[in-house]
C-alpha cells in the first residue's frame, strides 16, 4: 500500500496493474479461456444467494477453473453450508478452506494461539464496547513471517445454520426458520445468534415473554449485545412498559451510538411522554445519522430490523416540524 496524508491509503501501482475485472455468469457452461488454470479462488459472500443444488453446480464450474492443486477460499459463515462433496474441506490451525485434491496429512507445525474472544455475529469487526461501525475501513498493516491473513476463527458449525434461519426469516417463512433455530440451539444451547433470530421470531409473533427470555440469554453470552438491548427495547415497548424500553435503547446507543432505530424508538417513547425537548433532540440524531451515509447502518449485527430508511427520515423530519410549530405557539 502507499500512505497518503490524513489516513489515507491505496493500493500500489505495481499491484494495481495487475489486477482485471471480467463479469462472470457462475451457471454458464463455459468460462473464458482467461479464467483458466487459478490457483485460487475467493467466494466470499456469494453463495448465500443459491439454493443447495446450484450451490453444487457452481462449485463443479468453479472447480474446472483451478489448477489440480487449487483451493477455494469461502466466508466463514458459510463454509460448512457448502461442503457439499465436490471440493475437500480442509482444516489447518483452526482455519477452513476447500481443496481440489484430496490433501496429504498436515505437515507438524507451531501451535496457534488462540484467538481473542469475539462478541455475537461480529465476525468481521473489531469489538470494544462502545464498538464503532465497521464501514470504517482500518489502516492496512504489514503481514510477520508468523502472520497470516487469516486472522478469523470460524465460527461455531452454528454458523451456516443462522445464515439459513435468517434467509428464511428475510423471506417471512418464519415456522422453517424455527425449526432450524430449534435443531442449531439443541446442539449448542449457548449460540447467541440463534438465540436473537428466535427471540426476533418470537416478537413478531408478540410472544414478549419468551422474547425477552431469548433475548436476555443471548445478552448473558454477549453483555455488548446492540441486538439484544434492541430486541428487549422493542419487547417493552410493545408490553406498553415504557421506562424498560427507554433503558434498553438507551443502552443500544450506548453500545453502539450509530444505531439509528433505537435513537428513533427512544424519539416515539420521549414524545409520548411529553418529554419533547428529548423527542427533539432523538429525531435529529437520527436525521444526522441517515444524511451521514448513503447506505446507514443500523448498528444491529444479527437481527433483520429492515426499518425503511425513507420512512424514517420522514417521519422524523415530520415530529421535528410539530414539536417546533408546538414550541413556537407556547412560546407566543
Amino acid at each position: 500500500f502507499n500512505h497518503h496524508d490524513k489516513g489515507i491509503w491505496s493500493v500500489n501501482s505495481e499491484v494495481r496493474h495487475q489486477v482485471h475485472f471480467h463479469h462472470l455468469n457462475l451457471l454458464s457452461e463455459l468460462y473464458p479461456l482467461e479464467e483458466q488454470n487459478l490457483d485460487i479462488i475467493f467466494f466470499r459472500n456469494v453463495s448465500i444467494y443459491f439454493d443447495t443444488p446450484t450451490r453444487r453446480i457452481i462449485q463443479q464450474h468453479l472447480a474446472k477453473l483451478l489448477n489440480s492443486d487449487g483451493y477455494l477460499i469461502i466466508g466463514t459463515a458459510e463454509t460448512l453450508a457448502n461442503d457439499l462433496g465436490v471440493f475437500s474441506l480442509v482444516e489447518e490451525g483452526g482455519l477452513f478452506y476447500f481443496a481440489k485434491q484430496h490433501p496429504e496429512p498436515a505437515k507438524p507445525r507451531m501451535k496457534m494461539p488462540n484467538p481473542p474472544a469475539r462478541g455475537i455475529g461480529m465476525t468481521d469487526r473489531t469489538v470494544s464496547p462502545p464498538v464503532s461501525s465497521s464501514l470504517r475501513a482500518a489502516q492496512p498493516s504489514a503481514l510477520t513471517e508468523r502472520e497470516t491473513p487469516f486472522q478469523q476463527p470460524l465460527p461455531a458449525p452454528m454458523a451456516a445454520s443462522a445464515d439459513e434461519a435468517l434467509r428464511l426469516i428475510r423471506e417471512k417463512r418464519y415456522d422453517e426458520a424455527m425449526a432450524v433455530l430449534a435443531m442449531l440451539l439443541k446442539q449448542q444451547p449457548d449460540a447467541g445468534a440463534a438465540l436473537l433470530l428466535k427471540a426476533h421470531i418470537l416478537l413478531h409473533r408478540k410472544d414478549y415473554a419468551a422474547a425477552e427470555d431469548n433475548a436476555q440469554q443471548a445478552l448473558n453470552i454477549e453483555p455488548w449485545s446492540t441486538d439484544a438491548f434492541v430486541l428487549l427495547g422493542l419487547a417493552a415497548k410493545w408490553r406498553n412498559q415504557a421506562d424498560d424500553a427507554v433503558k434498553w435503547f438507551k443502552q443500544a446507543v450506548y453500545a453502539r451510538n450509530e444505531c439509528w432505530p433505537a435513537h428513533y424508538y427512544l424519539g416515539e417513547l420521549y414524545r409520548a411522554d411529553n418529554k419533547m425537548e428529548n423527542a427533539r433532540r432523538a429525531y435529529r440524531v437520527v436525521l444526522q445519522l441517515l444524511s451521514a451515509q448513503q447506505a446507514p447502518d443500523d448498528g444491529l449485527s444479527i437481527i433483520p430490523l429492515g426499518l425503511p430508511v425513507s420512512e424514517v427520515r420522514f417521519l422524523c423530519e415530520h415530529q421535528l416540524a410539530r414539536l417546533d410549530d408546538g414550541h413556537a405557539m407556547i412560546s407566543d
